[in-house]
């Protein structure tokens, strides 16, 4: 979808701020004309759009444009050109051409019907169609310009031209020349208003006369209120456009010059203050007084009210200016402790200790502080990232490149000036801070117990307040209980006690060890605060205990009493705003000011509430593999697919006009207990099965708050022959008998091999007992002579060679050196233990009762499993370990073989640990 033209003007409906963003769609989008003749919206929220060009139908996600019969059939499309569209209460489409050609399409048989020239066929003259007055009561009235056969229609039988009840000179009576409107009231009663008088329809062709209606009239006057806001909001008059509509959602489509145009509504919640343009806001403060202070990438710090109106510019003087003043390079901190005096930190330039003299905050003095190598107690770096104010009262500051380091002096003499102070660091009393690394710290905090953590790039560093004993945590390889990276962005402790600390790239991760003055502390990786789009930049905590996680494009809001995260993104803001690693900060009030690309982002966080606006679910159409063209599946409750069609994509709509950035969806089949989530509304099924398949989806809205909008469609998958019942049975019973007469002929060739053997055996008897008496007669001649001993003569035992297993141990080793390359084939195997592939195949078969192919992700996914319990490698870098092109495809083999995903199967061996 093409954004044309996009605009944010805040206006007041009622008592909520409101913003809308237009959006402009031409022939790029998929529209078949820019051309607009009308639009209108069925009861499943789908709109259809006439154009120059033909019919389309919009569905939130792409156009889709319905083409008219071949040239020369009765129910071609005369024109193309459509001048009028009317949507009635089956959701089929009357549809007037400019030619004046009457149609209606239905949109449950995708079929156009040449209605115009039934009514010709019928009446011997052609209608001359006026307007057309779709009704909620069921019925469509269509008015003849020259009141021949004004017609009242029944939804139900719209294409039976017998059924149509005719007013005019064709039929029943009619005061007036020409009908100008028809309408319904409160009670479901038909007005319409002719040339000369408002008549009440009474049924079976008679009227009753009457007056304007106040209801119709009331219900006019409040459509035209509805409108004139909206034009107000799009800085647009009633003469700017041609045609509109105001949809279920609440939202404006209007034609104009530009084409066909869209319009959301939606409430402001989170309000923009503009500091200075294209400057990133890197430090935000909110002081006791109520006023916010933001400084700016470029030196800049503006103050401002808390509804976010700017009151000056702090000057380096320490003055309050309305005149644009640039303090220093980079301000990077602003913090306020208890005697409301205020540190700026900045990059590059050291350090601003500034205190306001007048209760009004527009005069005060700053002190300057940067390092001095003639001053051992100078402060130990110019870059300063960070400050907090400890139970006692002292002050540490987070220096990037000089560690950190904490104030000792009173700051104050007794007049309440400003004096001299030293700073202690690693360089002078703090001799215990680790010697190499630690020195680039980005926040400092402390706990409830006086413990102090400190965020680095080189990892966490824990210690007492009295910075006598300092401990690392540091990023262990194969540890998944340390940190994810050593780079922490922040450490933030929480009013329930809960430490998170966030990494860069390694997400938020949760302090598990209670007692902090250790090294090597271990973390969790909580899943429900790591599933947003978008690196974490910062965290906070509101007044209720609420977390917020600023990412790049959005806001998350965590709640540790339910486990559950709210994403606001986009659609809650402005477009293209980007957010900036300044520390948000919450006023006394309970706003949260968020530092963006060129000013602030705040928003009340008491306020913060997700749409409940319930989409419905529409299947639009379905494409099967190896068919260009996609097929229209509106309004189908089932699908019958051939057995050459079992490879398809169903495509599908959640029906919200709004941002789609946070919509989700999820599908299940044949009533699995688990939801299959995925980001886009396109389902693939590869070789579906014959049989009836139960298909189930449901979605989120645009605030992306799931909805109980369940949708099924059901999917007959048409068996081949050689699937079907009967066929099967034949087969089993050809093959019960056949095996019969194999039995049968088995037994009679066993009886008549075992009657041979006997006979053989018989006769080998007979001949033993022969033999023995030989034996015996020429043993009594020979007793007299002494029988000459003989020499046994023996082959030595060979050595057995199991071939089996050396083929096996060869394969073995091939396949661990080629177990990560997803080319390996059957032949490649074969190859490697000097086999044909044939023979191959039946060695594997014989030895592990399985195919090559089968046997080759058995060793996959056994070597998976290896991974991911005893490794630390992503379920990604996992997959393709193994040898797996698509990591989706990786997990759902390793469900299938282990009846776990991966990541529960990671869970469940750390769990056994």
């Amino acid at each position: 979808m093409i954004y044309l033209a996009a605009t944010m003007l805040p206006i007041m409906a009622q008592t909520a701020m409101v913003t809308a963003y237009q959006r402009t769609f031409g022939i790029r989008d998929g529209l078949a004309a820019n051309s607009i003749s009308g639009m209108d919206q069925d009861s499943k929220g789908l709109m259809w759009i006439g154009t120059w060009n033909g019919l389309c139908c919009f569905d939130g996600y792409r156009f889709t444009t319905f083409p008219a019969a071949s040239w020369g059939e009765d129910d071609a499309l005369s024109t193309n050109r459509i001048a009028q569209l009317h949507v009635n209460s089956r959701d089929n489409i009357w549809l007037r051409t400019y030619d004046g050609g009457l149609y209606l399409y239905d949109t449950h048989q995708y079929r156009y019907f040449n209605i115009g020239l039934a009514l010709e066929r019928k009446f011997g003259e052609r209608i001359n169609t006026r307007n057309i007055y779709c009704l909620p009561t069921g019925y469509t009235w269509i008015s003849d310009e020259r009141g021949n056969m004004n017609l009242r229609i029944n939804d139900d039988k719209a294409t039976d031209v017998e059924r149509m009840e005719v007013f005019g000179k064709k039929g029943y009576p009619i005061d007036g020349q020409y009908i100008r409107k028809v309408e319904t009231d409160a009670q479901g009663h038909e007005w319409l208003t002719t040339d000369t008088k408002m008549l009440r329809y009474e049924g079976n062709g008679k009227f009753s006369g009457g007056r304007s209606h106040d209801k119709t009239v009331g219900q006019d006057m409040k459509e035209d209120t509805a409108l004139v806001w909206r034009l107000q909001a799009c800085g647009l008059e009633r003469k700017d456009i041609e045609k509109y509509h105001i949809d279920h959602q609440g939202n404006l489509w209007y034609t104009s010059a530009r084409g066909l145009t869209l319009v959301n509504f939606r409430q402001q919640l989170m309000q923009q203050t503009p500091l200075v343009e294209g400057q990133q806001t890197r430090s935000v403060c909110c002081r006791r007084d109520g006023t916010v202070w933001a400084g700016t990438q470029d030196g800049y710090i503006g103050i401002f009210d808390k509804t976010g109106r700017q009151q000056g510019w702090l000057a380096a003087n320490g003055s309050v200016t309305t005149g644009k003043q640039r303090l220093a390079d980079r301000i990077y901190a602003i913090f306020e402790d208890s005697k409301g005096r205020l540190w700026i930190g900045t990059k590059g330039q050291g350090l601003f200790l500034c205190k306001m003299e007048d209760g009004r905050g527009k005069s005060g003095v700053c002190q300057h502080f940067i390092p001095d190598d003639g001053d051992p107690y100078s402060i130990s770096s110019p870059h300063v990232y960070g400050f907090d104010e400890d139970q006692e009262g002292n002050i540490w500051i987070a220096t990037y490149g000089g560690g950190v380091n904490v104030v000792r002096g009173k700051m104050e003499d007794g007049r309440g000036k400003m004096e001299d102070i030293q700073f202690l660091h690693r360089g002078n009393e703090l001799k215990s801070y680790p010697k190499e690394g630690f020195d680039r710290v980005r926040r400092v905090t402390h706990t409830p117990q006086g413990i102090m953590l400190a965020s680095t790039t080189q990892g966490l560093l824990t210690f007492d307040a009295k910075g006598k004993t300092f401990y690392t945590t540091r990023h262990i390889q194969s540890d998944t209980t340390s940190l994810r990276t050593n780079d922490v962005m922040q450490t933030l402790v929480a009013a329930d006690g809960n430490i998170y600390v966030i990494t860069q790239g390694g997400g938020i991760q949760l302090l598990t060890s209670k007692e902090l003055l250790h090294d090597d502390l271990k973390l969790s990786l909580p899943t429900a605060l790591n599933q947003g789009a978008g690196n974490v930049l910062s965290m906070t905590e509101d007044p209720q205990g609420n977390m917020w996680i600023a990412r790049e494009i959005g806001i998350d809001r965590y709640q540790p009493k339910t486990g559950t995260v709210e994403q606001f993104g986009p659609n809650n803001m402005a477009e293209q705003t980007e957010l900036t690693e300044a520390q948000p900060a919450i006023s006394s009030d309970g706003r949260l000011w968020v530092g963006i690309l060129g000013g602030l982002l705040s928003f009340d966080t008491n306020q913060m509430q997700k749409s409940r606006f319930r989409p419905d679910i529409v299947f639009t159409n379905v494409q099967y593999q190896g068919e260009q063209e996609s097929a229209p599946i509106l309004y189908r409750q089932s699908l019958v697919i051939a057995p050459n069609q079992r490879n398809l994509t169903v495509s599908f709509a959640a029906i919200d006009y709004g941002d789609k950035y946070l919509m989700q969806y999820a599908y299940r089949l044949d009533g699995n207990k688990e939801w299959n989530y995925i980001r886009t509304p396109h389902i693939a099924f590869s070789q579906l099965p014959p049989g009836r398949h139960l298909l189930m989806v449901k979605s989120t809205n645009g605030d992306g708050v799931w909805m109980d909008n369940d949708t099924e469609l059901v999917i007959d998958v048409t068996p081949t022959i050689w699937e079907r019942g009967w066929v099967r049975l034949l087969l089993l019973l050809l093959i019960i008998g056949l095996s019969t007469w194999a039995v049968i002929v088995w037994l009679r060739h066993r009886q008549h091999t075992k009657e041979r053997e006997q006979r053989l055996e018989h006769i080998l008897r007979q001949y033993r007992e022969l033999q023995e008496q030989v034996d015996n007669m020429q043993g009594e001649e020979s007793a007299a002579n002494q029988p000459t001993p003989q020499r046994e003569y023996k082959l030595d035992e060979p050595e057995i060679i199991n071939e089996d297993e050396v083929m096996m141990d060869q394969l073995m080793k091939f396949l661990e050196q080629r177990i990560d390359d997803d080319g390996l084939r059957i032949d490649d195997m074969a190859e490697a233990v000097n086999l044909s592939r044939t023979v191959f195949y039946e060695k594997i078969r014989q030895i592990v009762g399985v195919s090559p192919v089968d046997f080759l992700k058995q060793v996959r996914m056994q070597r998976a499993r290896q991974l991911i319990a005893k490794s630390t490698m992503s379920i990604s870098q996992v997959a393709y370990a193994v040898g797996f092109t698509d990591p989706k495809y990786f997990a759902r083999c390793f469900k299938k073989e282990t009846g776990m995903t991966p990541s529960e199967y990671r869970e469940q061996e750390k769990s056994d640990a």
